[in-house]
């Protein structure tokens, strides 16, 4: 009955959102249209990999038969991995290497801040502690920073992993349920994401967020597709601990690999209380730890309501910062002393707000679902910047922005599609609904109250990826035989790698 109840709630869920996300793809068009060659190049290099994958299967065999003692090296999943980790790499560093962002002033930051932390220098400790979460990402970097020296360079290389690790998640992931070559195309489609790799180039907490977000999802699914592997399940509930270190959304990841694992068949049930109680137990005990470390660093403790102020943003007209509360915030914490203080004002004042609203509730929670498709920042506030020396010509502002909207566009709306069209089609097949749509579910639904920025989404835009290549996967009847937790489908995705 639970499961029920959580399943219709999420196909509702699903409509409504991907009804706001269709609605405001097309809310704001650029004009000029134009061509950047080196998106062009790339596009087509992606393109040649997907068609030409069963020569890369074919090659594969060759060299193994050639040299059968090294046939581990020959394989067609370590052929297709290489590939990825080279073309994510050119990808993502020529572009770092030949285009210098001017940062807004949350990115901004986090970069002073890992400085200032690396330096033994800042200075805004208290307003620090008032947002918990703004000192966790710059901690985590300033201990690379000692190593390597203070730069901006250091967040772009952890960046640049970040992203290979993703896309070769993503192409993981897919494997599980697609065919390898679908899997190779989503993982490429990732990789290719503007709203990635120009992200990659500044500093943020959101991607490393994404990585360990879905190396949890991945763990989980991989653990119960097919035969049960508890160590990988247990890993996947750890790894959500990870995620909420950089994002206070890590627990929505939790809830939602508890949700699949409680409410799924072939599992004992010994071993669901035993994973749920350390699961839940270890994300704990590290939300404590870090918790501790935040006074360790500015002598101020953490609040006990620190979603107040997200929540009042969230319940203002549009759900975004504006200056109006940035005064009004600013006031607060001039004319107070704790931490508690400030956060409790704007919890209750929050609650207050949408009070208010009464039955404007879910048109104001609607309008919030712009942010789901939005790229404003990368094709209008990042503005370019050549360095010098470097030969790269990204194109004129117009055709800079219209390749950016048009990409996010088309992905967008192959995510909104899925999210409305893949609950369905599971339940109608009396098949397993991934963790994954909860997980995406659940976090749009908590940023339809709290506060709302372009680059709270994008440790989410992998997700696009994997959902598009899903949706069309089950919508063309191209995937595998076996509902996903059927051995069969698995073993022949991994035979077929394997050859």
């Amino acid at each position: 009955m639970v499961r029920k109840t959580i399943n219709a709630m999420l196909i509702l869920l699903g409509l409504f959102v991907s009804a706001g996300m269709v609605f405001f793809l097309f809310y704001h068009i650029p004009s000029g249209y134009g061509i950047i060659l080196y998106f062009g190049l790339y596009s087509i290099a992606a393109i040649a990999m997907v068609i030409y994958y069963p020569k890369i299967d074919s090659i594969s065999g060759k060299m193994r038969r050639a040299y059968g003692g090294v046939s581990v090296l020959f394989t067609t999943n370590l052929t297709v991995r290489i590939c990825l980790i080279l073309f994510t790499a050119i990808v993502c560093g020529a572009y770092a290497l030949n285009v210098r962002l001017f940062y807004e002033g949350d990115i901004s930051g986090l970069l002073y801040r890992s400085i200032g932390l690396t330096e033994g220098t800042m200075h805004d400790y208290r307003y620090a502690a008032v947002f918990p979460h703004i000192l966790r990402y710059p901690a985590f970097v300033s201990v690379f920073m000692k190593i390597f020296g203070k730069s901006v360079l250091v967040n772009i290389a952890i960046n640049q992993i970040a992203v290979i690790a993703a896309v070769q998640l993503v192409f993981s992931y897919l494997k599980l349920y697609v065919h390898p070559k679908a899997a190779l195309a989503g993982a490429l489609s990732a990789a290719l994401n503007p709203t990635l790799w120009i992200y990659a180039n500044t500093p943020n907490a959101e991607l490393l967020f994404g990585v360990f977000a879905l190396a949890a999802l991945y763990c989980f699914s991989y653990g119960t597709v097919g035969n049960f592997k508890k160590v990988f399940v247990g890993a996947s509930l750890a790894l959500c601990a990870a995620a909420q270190y950089f994002r206070p959304l890590g627990i929505i990841a939790l809830i939602a690999l508890l949700i699949s694992l409680i409410t799924g068949s072939g599992i004992k049930p010994k071993y669901k209380a035993i994973l749920t109680a350390g699961g839940i137990g270890f994300f704990i005990l590290c939300s404590i730890l870090s918790s501790k470390m935040i006074p360790l660093l500015t002598d101020h403790p953490v609040p006990k309501k620190s979603y107040g102020w997200n929540l009042y943003v969230g319940a203002s007209e549009h759900g975004t910062w504006n200056a109006a509360d940035g005064e009004v915030f600013q006031s607060v914490f001039e004319n107070t002393t704790t931490t508690d203080e400030v956060q409790n004002y704007f919890a209750k004042k929050a609650f207050e707000r949408y009070a208010k609203m009464g039955a404007g509730i879910p048109v104001h929670l609607f309008k919030k679902l712009w942010i789901w498709t939005s790229s404003d920042y990368i094709r209008s506030v990042a503005a370019l910047e050549r360095r010098s020396g470097n030969g790269f010509d990204f194109g004129n502002g117009s055709a800079y922005r219209a390749i950016i909207y048009i990409y996010n566009a088309l992905m967008s709306l192959f995510a909104a599609m899925a999210v409305a069209v893949l609950p369905i089609i599971r339940l109608r097949k009396k098949e397993t609904i991934e963790p994954a749509l909860y997980f995406f579910a659940g976090s749009v639904l908590l940023m339809m109250f709290t506060e709302i920025a372009e680059r709270y989404t994008i440790g989410y835009r992998f997700l696009y990826s994997i959902f598009a290549v899903q949706a069309f996967s089950v919508l063309r009847h191209n995937r595998k035989t076996g509902a996903p937790g059927s051995s069969s489908a698995v073993q022949t995705t991994r035979l077929s790698l394997k050859r």
